[in-house]
């Protein structure tokens, strides 16, 4: 639609997109083994970069999709078991204390106009912002795409965008629930106060803990799996992206399936460095990947809702995309707007200075419908 100029440069946003997340999400993978071998977490992090590559460079997206479904059991089950040990391996489980501290509040109303954009966790921000935020990962996202593009026709692929709505919120449901047990288990102790560096160990030192040595390895496999099989399907989707969008020429070679190999093995280098650069980070991990998504994510969907809905042409759109990519970054850095919001507010910025520069350069195009 804008051309092959403009494909590369959505191409390098998405592929921004992902490196900034999934470099969260492999840092994320480090913890469980950090916490419990001592090791730093710049060897952690390259042991687990190093397992994920194996099983991705050999099989392929498929294998990858059929990795994942056994991982999903995994930490399923290492979730109920938590829970399990928590609520009947405690003579005395007393969750008064989740009322107490407001843990059941489900709807967050927000208490002024401010809050609506400057609280990340509040209705209007969940109904609105979120609605954006997964219309972009679900919708511009290759990470996903990917996998729908695999479900071999249009009808399976909405069957299977529309049950993993439902079955991601029965996940994250469950693990909202194990965080709610931990709470109760640990009496709403602080950070400081239980001995660890980050609320995201606090799963871990439940584990070392409390439950036996043989499920706990199970339910650590469980920790593992929920990162890699995020950063399997990236790896796979980095490559393919890097290959037919900014290589075409390469694609059709008969030696392309090499070639992605070996894209496969630097995109996980460049995985190990951007993942190494937040271990520094006092952020909770969820938050920190959610919000450095929503950095490109406007510009992604933005790109789709002009290309799809308007005749601007790809002068108008590429001035729209680095505008909104800019002008975004900026506002995220300097002002303290929830990450609910990035997406919209990325959108916005694209449509209005693609719509500007529309005008001013009249490069409009005439589509065919």
């Amino acid at each position: 639609r804008f051309g092959k100029n403009f494909l590369s440069s959505i191409t390098v946003t998405f592929l921004v997109t992902r490196l900034l997340a999934d470099g969260v999400r492999l840092f994320a993978a480090a913890i469980p083994l950090k916490v419990i071998t001592g090791l730093s977490y710049p060897a952690s992090i390259i042991i687990i970069a190093l397992l994920t590559l194996a099983y991705t460079y050999y099989g392929g997206l498929k294998s990858v999709i059929w990795i994942d479904v056994l991982q999903l059991f995994v930490y399923i089950f290492g979730g109920v078991f938590i829970i399990g040990q928590i609520i009947f391996g405690n003579p005395v489980f007393d969750s008064s204390i989740l009322f107490e501290d407001s843990k059941f509040t489900f709807i967050e109303l927000p208490k002024s106009f401010s809050d609506i954009f400057f609280t990340p966790y509040n209705l209007v921000g969940a109904l609105i912002g979120g609605a954006f935020f997964t219309s972009a990962s679900h919708g511009t996202d290759h990470l996903i795409i990917q996998r729908l593009l695999a479900c071999g026709d249009l009808s399976k692929a909405r069957k299977a965008l529309v049950t993993s709505g439902f079955l991601v919120f029965l996940q994250i449901s469950l693990f909202l629930f194990v965080g709610l047990s931990l709470y109760v288990y640990y009496g709403g102790a602080s950070v400081a106060a239980l001995g660890i560096d980050k609320a995201d160990e606090i799963v871990l030192k439940f584990i070392n803990e409390v439950v036996p040595p043989g499920v706990a390895g199970l339910i650590i496999a469980g920790l593992f799996a929920a990162a890699m099989s995020t950063l399997s399907s990236s790896l796979a989707a980095l490559s393919s992206t890097t290959l037919f969008d900014l290589m075409p020429k390469l694609a059709d070679r008969h030696d392309s399936i090499r070639t992605s190999r070996i894209l496969v093995v630097i995109w996980t280098l460049v995985f190990i460095v951007f993942a190494v650069s937040f271990t520094s980070t006092d952020s909770l991990i969820i938050e920190l990947g959610l919000g450095i998504a929503g950095f490109t994510y406007g510009g992604l969907l933005g790109a789709f809702i002009v290309g799809k809905f308007t005749n601007y042409g790809s002068k108008s759109a590429f001035i729209g995309l680095i505008s909104c990519v800019v002008i975004v970054a900026a506002i995220i850095l300097n002002t303290g707007i929830a990450w609910p919001w990035y997406t919209l507010m990325g959108i916005t910025i694209f449509f209005t200075v693609s719509s500007i520069s529309n005008l001013i350069l009249k490069d409009s195009v005439v589509t065919e419908n």
